[in-house]
């Protein structure tokens, strides 16, 4: 009877301590999956405040552009305005002039009828007193012969002086038509090289973001993988010792079946605090191994990204070089804009999970607090 009270004592003993080993492994499997969900939430977070960022700037330039093309067809539309405006104005100014010299055609055929009905009438009666006077007829066929030919040619030196005024008026529109013909070539070829060019800059800013945008991301996959690795090989190693422990529970057990249960319990005490300090001693002796390991690896991590950096300065300061001044002086405004938006987002960002983490301890008091330092992301282009 003692014996199986003993034994009964044993496997309540035994119950009871894989109850408590499953719950502190339950209780720290979820805490690492908190800090995990912690820790994607924040990137998450991040990431959504600077895609917000990014499609405003984007969106920014787009009414800009719009403006910019809204202005230039008003600039066209005003000066096809102008253009149209001065030929209806030619066009009406030599209909007016055509009308006028139709009236003035009228007008002279009129008075030369009336002249020469008067004439007839007059030269009916000077040959009437023709006979009667032909001495006086004589001169004044003389007279009238005279002004005749002055009158001709008084009429030849007009219509030459018409001909090359009307030549000089043909060669001054044409100069002129030929001049605005090679105005509007010269406005097109200006507009249209502008007009490329700021289609360039767009390409290559969008591209540029793109890339920026898909190196980032591909640096937080390579992150978490790194984690998650991390995360499977301590669940590897910790399931290993687990598995290890209750073998040689199970071993030792069938071994001493016939002890006596305060036998068991000592040894299982002795074993316990064996293994505890075995622990404590492999901790010791194995963390300035892992210490130097992590201090290696976050050198060469540094290594690589100040080469990384020094190497994109250097592509970037090149292309700084070559581009204008004027654009340059808009790339630094547009930088310190996204710089002063970024570090605003991230002092933000950092309140809330500050508060959200202080809230998160107080609502849990009791229980084993967990200090999560939160990760402060470098400022863009600080």
């Amino acid at each position: 009877e003692k014996k199986v009270l003993l034994t009964y004592s044993a496997k309540i003993i035994q119950r009871s301590w894989r109850v408590f080993m499953r719950r502190r492994e339950e209780k720290r499997l979820q805490r690492e999956q908190d800090q995990s969900d912690l820790m994607v939430k924040c990137c998450m977070n991040t990431q959504r405040y600077y895609r917000g960022w990014k499609a405003r700037q984007r969106r920014e330039e787009m009414l800009r552009e719009k403006l910019e093309v809204k202005k230039l067809n008003n600039c066209a539309l005003m000066i096809q305005h102008f253009f149209r405006m001065g030929s209806h104005k030619q066009q009406a100014m030599a209909r007016r002039e055509a009308e006028l010299k139709r009236a003035h055609a009228a007008a002279t055929f009129v008075r030369k009828l009336w002249l020469g009905h008067v004439a007839r009438q007059r030269y009916l009666q000077i040959q009437e007193n023709l006979v009667v006077n032909e001495t006086t007829v004589v001169v004044l066929q003389r007279f009238a012969r005279g002004f005749l030919v002055r009158r001709r040619m008084k009429r030849n030196a007009v219509l030459v002086q018409d001909y090359v005024w009307a030549a000089v008026e043909i060669q001054r529109n044409w100069r002129g038509y030929v001049g605005r013909l090679r105005f509007e070539e010269a406005l097109d070829i200006q507009w249209s090289r502008q007009f490329a060019a700021q289609r360039i800059q767009k390409v290559a800013r969008g591209f540029l973001g793109r890339r920026r945008c898909l190196e980032i991301r591909r640096r937080l996959a390579r992150l978490a993988f790194e984690k998650a690795r991390e995360r499977f090989r301590s669940a590897q190693r910790i399931q290993a010792m687990v598995r290890g422990a209750l073998v040689r529970e199970v071993l030792r057990r069938r071994q001493q079946h016939i002890e006596w249960a305060v036998v068991t319990i000592q040894s299982f005490w002795r074993i316990t605090s064996v293994r505890k300090n075995a622990r404590l001693q492999w901790q010791q002796k194995h963390a300035p191994i892992i210490q130097r390991h992590l201090r290696g690896f976050v050198v060469r991590r540094r290594r690589q990204d100040l080469e990384r950096w020094a190497a994109l300065i250097q592509a970037n300061y090149r292309l700084f070089c070559n581009v204008p001044h004027d654009q340059r002086a808009a790339r630094r405004e547009a930088a310190q804009l996204r710089a002063s938006a970024a570090r605003t987002i991230q002092y933000q960002f950092q309140l809330h999970e500050q508060k959200k983490l202080l809230q998160e301890i107080a609502a849990a008091p009791r229980q084993k607090r967990i200090v999560i330092t939160p990760v402060m992301v470098p400022a863009v282009g600080g």
